[in-house]
């Protein structure tokens, strides 16, 4: 059977003889459509509103003035972490020290022992140790306690480390 064509409104407007002429400076020039409002453009197509865009906007920053409220409290966690890590490797240093020392160096007045005073650490700047070393009792053991401050926002901040240094003797 025959199938009847439907048209486009652009196409309607040319059937229709609704085309004009635009002159430029008195000369024949593009031809458009009289009647521009026959051609819609879709909803889906076209641009935000103002209010749209204002509403994302006020949404946009309410989240991030509650994101920034965090960052001061973000940037203390990061500091106070870099600086148990930086006490953790103080104490690492000085009790492999003692533990590459002879067990009889270490038992001798306890040369290790800063007998509870702070030393300053040589790498890091603001940081300082004291170490303890005692007998528990038991023979060929020692006790090593090693304390590391440093001061943080303006208070002393303390980190303790503890471990045993046991001669070894085969016999």
């Amino acid at each position: 059977m025959y199938k009847k064509r439907v048209f486009t409104p652009l196409e309607k407007a040319k059937d229709s003889n609704h085309w004009g002429k635009i002159s430029n400076k008195g000369e024949v020039g593009l031809k458009i459509p009289l009647l521009y409002n026959i051609v819609r453009v879709p909803k889906s197509l076209r641009g935000f509103t103002l209010i749209e865009i204002l509403i994302a906007l006020t949404i946009l920053g309410v989240g991030l003035v509650a994101v920034m409220g965090y960052l001061p409290v973000a940037l203390d966690a990061s500091k106070k972490a870099a600086d148990l890590t930086i006490s953790a490797l103080i104490a690492k240093k000085h009790i492999e020290e003692i533990r590459a020392a002879s067990f009889d160096d270490i038992t001798a007045a306890d040369a290790y022992d800063t007998g509870g005073l702070y030393l300053d650490d040589t790498d890091y700047g603001g940081f300082s140790y004291s170490i303890v070393v005692s007998a528990p009792g038991i023979s060929n053991t020692k006790d090593i306690k090693l304390t590391v401050r440093w001061s943080f926002k303006g208070k002393e901040s303390l980190e303790t480390f503890e471990t045993k240094i046991v001669k070894y003797n085969p016999t």
